[in-house]
């Protein structure tokens, strides 16, 4: 994540934007199992924003670029019959009113580990299509609540 200095990331429905997310740094870790990792997201909640007429989206879900180039769903989401259960990508409301997502991401990085797929996400929301919501997110250079990685490993 290093690097990303963006204080707001976004991502929209139909045609609009999706955030890229890297996650670097991810080499030093080969010979460890990934137990859980989840990415933390905390919704943006600008000043001259009314969350009540611009709600979170509903569903962020992760992909990442195949050796075609085409964006693909990791396997955290496509192994999911439950997106809420397994995956998450919802917005929650946290004590204080705001909104935070949680991904689960664990599959992908240890392929990420594995060396099998590069270490860059994309959040997009689900559905795109027909789908004109959009959320602003609190990026890396954020000085209050930036985007967090918790991953357990356990060593071979």
């Amino acid at each position: 994540m290093e690097g990303m200095k963006d204080s707001l990331l976004f991502i929209q429905g139909m045609e609009g934007l999706q955030t890229a997310i890297t996650i670097p740094g991810l080499a030093d870790y080969a010979g460890r199992v990934v137990n859980k990792a989840e990415l933390e997201l905390h919704v943006a909640a600008l000043p001259e924003e009314d969350l009540s007429y611009f709600p979170p989206l509903a569903q962020i879900i992760a992909m990442y670029k195949n050796d075609e180039g085409q964006l693909v769903t990791i396997q955290d989401v496509s192994i999911s019959t439950a997106l809420n259960f397994y995956f998450g990508g919802q917005p929650r409301v946290q004590e204080d009113g705001s909104y935070v997502y949680k991904i689960n991401l664990s599959l992908h990085l240890q392929d990420v580990i594995d060396g099998k797929v590069d270490p860059v996400i994309y959040l997009v929301p689900f559905p795109r299509a027909g789908n004109a919501q959009r959320v602003i997110l609190k990026g890396y250079g954020a000085t209050d609540r930036p985007p967090v990685l918790n991953v357990n490993f356990t060593d071979f």
